[in-house]
């Protein structure tokens, strides 16, 4: 798989689609209501605009911090290139890109990388949904929370089973490889796992990633004088952000701002702020993504070239 087969022509078609998507109904939204873009205040812009830069440069570090490897700008590109191609193809391919780009790149096993991206999203999820149900999140879920109890026991004891007794099941795969991938991915999650520091040092960046996605929707919310309580803002961006996490839509494109509108306006927001928000939100993170990928693609081409 070439690094310059994301660049071709028709692997940007959708992102450009749903760019184009976001613009029009932004400007639908502000032309419908009664919204003035001589209201914004940019001082709080220019403060979303830096937390989406520093909440992409964060987020690389923990797949690196987890393998015990220090090329951080390395990582960085790769991180953000795999997220790119993610946004590109009708699944999140965008995990199994960054497992084979480090291992061309960095040399790192893709069972090794695959435990980190494992534990990466365990430990995200995890905060999500703790958050979540500390902040009083559940009141938009409407069924018996003794469901989400079972569901979340029966999936513990489904993983310990499988970390416990993977070793028997190879009888049950078609090929010894696929047995002996998941029995390496194990080990290498259990080794990583009990490095504590590396344990502690992830969750704590992880806990700083979400608050900056936090804090930039409110600042986007301050910035068109629509300001909301935190708790009540975290309330909404947590749930929202569980179903996007959950959903295979690339990218969470209209699962994200749907979701996100929606208990926003639940907790206060107008509609029409909450549109504009939503869509400015996608535009400014998505366009910064893709520039990003772009510049990580060439500058890991330019690394191809030169290697071979």
């Amino acid at each position: 798989m070439k690094v310059n087969t994301l660049l071709n022509k028709k692997g940007w078609i959708i992102p450009v689609i749903i760019l184009i998507l976001s613009i029009a109904g932004l400007l639908i939204t502000i032309n419908k209501s009664s919204f003035d873009f001589g209201q914004i205040l940019y001082q709080y812009f220019i403060v979303y605009l830096l937390l989406i830069l520093l909440h992409y440069l964060i987020s690389s570090f923990p797949t690196p911090i987890y393998v015990g490897d220090n090329r951080f700008m390395m990582s960085f590109l790769i991180h953000r290139l795999s997220l790119v191609s993610g946004y590109l193809f009708p699944v999140k391919i965008g995990i199994p890109m960054k497992v084979y780009l480090f291992k061309r790149y960095l040399g790192i096993s893709m069972s090794k990388t695959s435990a980190a991206v494992i534990f990466e999203a365990t430990v995200s999820i995890g905060i999500i949904i703790l958050g979540g149900i500390s902040l009083g999140s559940l009141k938009y879920l409407k069924f018996d929370v003794r469901i989400l109890l079972v569901f979340c026991l029966v999936l513990g004891v489904i993983s310990f089973v499988l970390l416990r007794y993977s070793h028997r099941f190879g009888r049950f795969f078609l090929y010894r490889r696929i047995n002996q991938f998941v029995a390496n991915v194990k080990n290498s999650f259990i080794e990583g796992s009990q490095n504590l520091q590396r344990v502690l040092l992830i969750i704590g960046i992880t806990f700083i990633v979400i608050l900056l996605m936090i804090f930039r929707i409110q600042f986007l919310l301050l910035a068109i004088d629509e300001p909301l309580p935190l708790f009540q803002l975290m309330r909404a961006i947590l749930i929202a952000a569980l179903i996007t996490t959950l959903s295979m839509v690339p990218g969470g494109y209209a699962v994200r701002e749907a979701s996100l509108s929606f208990f926003l306006v639940q907790e206060g927001v107008t509609l029409e702020g909450a549109m504009i928000v939503v869509f400015v939100d996608r535009i400014f993170t998505t366009g910064c993504s893709f520039l990003l990928g772009i510049i990580s693609s060439l500058i890991l081409m330019r690394r191809s070239d030169v290697s071979n």
